[in-house]
């Protein structure tokens, strides 16, 4: 008895969330950020992300909850909205990367999504950064901010920065958000 008690506690331990450990010839992460964003009229008035989720469809329901539970706690003429971000890459990446999320429709303007993962691929978390009125700006201030960051020490070495360019539709246009 004693000994099965024994091995259901390994067995427990061994199953419990436990952080990636790195692989011989790197990690691959497919996960999902939920992004929203706040509108004041047809203004981008802030963006917060949550995540991430390992599934679109959790993502979805984060951002869906967070525009949910916003009603009545925003100003007056505000909106909140919501999209997921998808994050798929190999890595580690030690010079960082900067994709671009493709538009669908003219955007109002960009917002740049930092996300961060260790060297093992761990999550070490993601925010909005700043807007810029185009994509070519929104990835040229990511290539520089990119290799700021990792000259300055503000990224540990072997770990990897993405710095997403993702375009902000106008609320007028409701086929615009990105999924």
């Amino acid at each position: 008895m004693k000994y099965l008690i024994v091995l259901v506690a390994a067995v427990l331990t061994g199953c419990a969330s436990t952080p990636r450990a790195p692989m011989a010839s790197g990690f691959s992460v497919d996960q999902f950020i939920a992004v929203t964003l706040q509108y004041h009229g047809d203004t981008l008035a802030g963006a917060s992300t949550y995540g991430p989720t390992e599934k679109k469809f959790a993502c979805e329901r984060a951002g869906e909850s967070a525009v949910v539970q916003s009603k009545g706690l925003l100003p007056k003429g505000d909106q909140l909205v919501a999209t997921c971000l998808r994050i798929a890459f190999g890595g580690p990446l030690p010079a960082g990367a900067e994709p671009v999320e493709p538009a669908q429709i003219m955007p109002l303007e960009w917002i740049t999504i930092a996300v961060e993962y260790d060297a093992h691929g761990g999550f070490v978390g993601a925010q909005a950064l700043y807007t810029s009125a185009d994509v070519e700006s929104c990835h040229a201030k990511n290539v520089v901010k990119v290799k700021s960051n990792y000259a300055d020490g503000h990224v540990a070495a072997g770990n990897s920065l993405l710095l997403y360019c993702l375009p902000v539709p106008s609320l007028s246009d409701d086929e615009g958000m990105p999924t």
